[in-house]
């Protein structure tokens, strides 16, 4: 028997994952996202990030040029039906390390400081707040947030967060720089990136989400960056002095991410 020649590299991807015999949500906990986002991949929705190759290529025990076509011969393979079969949990050779969210939202920083470095009037709260729009964008498309951070409603448009210390535990290694300006008895606090962010900590979908926020936002200024806070959703549903919860983020309207909306379209 001869394997049909896939259209897609999710086509081929799925040939790789069925030959295993292994589910769509198991090859998610091996990539560390959602089974919606293996569905996306393997339907050609969205695209491979380095860092899921890398670890689905040392999964299958195979190079990363190699994934990237058919799996050898699937004859006396017994193909795997998605859904409606019940899988037994294997004992998986490889998973991706853990790595603590102050980390990610660290390297999270780092990017979204490259990025928006063309624009020297945001400030350290308006890279906060960018980081906030791209933890809800990546939960709203992968159910996972990005950096994992909570974020406290302080006021109309102004948000708190809990990495706090990894941002100066930042400063502090001198990877990142604060320059503290006052100007007509207003303080402003501005970082400058002096390191660039290790490929290794953040997933492709992390780039992805990353790339789209600053591309989409990062050209407002802190105070834009606030007012559009103040109509999302989920910052205005909140209660200041409570944390925004994720959840919120299903129901967002545009300009934000909708999986509604994006049905729609």
């Amino acid at each position: 028997m001869t394997n049909p020649i896939p259209d897609s590299l999710g086509q081929i991807l799925a040939q790789w994952r069925k030959k295993r015999q292994l589910s769509q949500e198991q090859i998610a906990h091996v990539v560390r996202v959602s089974r919606s986002a293996i569905v996306q991949l393997e339907a050609g929705a969205r695209q491979l990030g380095l860092y899921e190759a890398k670890a689905l290529a040392e999964f299958y025990g195979v190079s990363i040029e190699a994934l990237f076509q058919p799996p050898p011969s699937m004859d006396n393979h017994p193909v795997l039906q998605e859904p409606g079969v019940a899988y037994a949990s294997p004992v998986l050779s490889f998973r991706p390390k853990a790595l603590p969210d102050p980390a990610v939202f660290v390297e999270a920083l780092l990017v979204m400081l490259e990025w928006t470095a063309h624009q020297p009037f945001h400030t350290e709260q308006s890279l906060i707040h960018l980081i906030y729009l791209s933890d809800f964008e990546h939960f709203s498309k992968f159910e996972t947030a990005l950096t994992g951070a909570s974020y406290t409603k302080l006021g109309p448009g102004l948000l708190g967060c809990s990495e706090r210390s990894a941002l100066d535990h930042l400063v502090g290694t001198g990877r990142v720089q604060r320059l503290v300006e006052t100007k007509s008895n207003q303080t402003t606090t501005r970082l400058i990136g002096w390191d660039q962010a290790n490929p290794a900590i953040l997933s492709g979908t992390a780039y992805h989400i990353l790339l789209k926020t600053a591309q989409r936002f990062g050209n407002l200024s802190p105070e834009e960056l606030e007012q559009l806070l103040k109509n999302d959703l989920p910052v205005k549903s909140t209660t200041i002095g409570n944390v925004v919860s994720y959840e919120l983020a299903f129901y967002r309207q545009p300009p934000f991410f909708s999986l509604t909306h994006e049905r729609g379209n």
